[in-house]
């Protein structure tokens, strides 16, 4: 059996583009439930005042972490790029496959509001048209995480510098957003056990 090279890993395997994408996308999904589970664990035994600097810390490395990546080629997550007319049955299964899971990583309520949005975030000056605009996107950037933000304000038009520092704004939305909603689940969950454990000894 021929040895293993030691720099088969890096030569053959993170040398190809889509590979790393790959990772990266893995890696961010990882991120992002780790991220999930603190918010909950921080308000559940912590505290909110507790929670609410670590996390903005947090989501403020995780929008500089995704801006660079993004500005260095790595994939929007909820980007889904067309397919040649021509395209073979074998590549229009690779795309809808990556497609999916690109839906199931970014989460279907992410992908749902990013699809019925897309219009109203189209750059407008024009009176009613630009308020739609800033509350689509408002509400975006309060409710979803670095990627969606990422994503629905590149719709909107904006790039470079703006695009990073409207991205931290809407980190500052997200987790005091995110956190309100872990000390609910906390709280509902401390009552379901009480009531489970009063029943229990009755």
């Amino acid at each position: 059996m021929a040895p293993v090279r030691s720099d088969f890993l890096s030569r053959d395997f993170l040398n190809k583009p889509e590979r790393k994408h790959a990772i990266f996308v893995v890696v961010w999904k990882a991120q992002s439930i780790l991220a999930s589970i603190a918010f909950i664990g921080l308000v559940a035994f912590g505290s909110l005042l507790l929670a609410l600097p670590i996390m903005l810390a947090w989501a403020f490395a995780a929008t500089c972490v995704y801006f660079f990546a993004r500005s260095r080629g790595y994939p929007d997550l909820l980007e889904t790029a067309p397919l040649a007319s021509d395209a073979c049955m074998g590549q229009r299964a690779r795309s809808m496959a990556y497609s999916c899971a690109k839906v199931w990583f970014s989460g279907v309520n992410a992908f749902v509001y990013t699809r019925a949005s897309r219009n109203a975030l189209s750059p407008s000056h024009r009176g009613w048209r630009n308020v739609l605009r800033w509350g689509v996107l408002s509400l975006g950037l309060m409710f979803f995480g670095v990627a969606t933000s990422e994503h629905l304000l590149r719709r909107a038009g904006f790039r470079g510098r703006q695009l990073l520092q409207l991205s931290l704004a809407g980190a500052c939305l997200n987790v005091p957003y995110r956190i309100l909603l872990s000390a609910m689940f906390t709280q509902a969950m401390w009552q379901i056990a009480h009531v489970l454990t009063a029943t229990a000894s009755i």
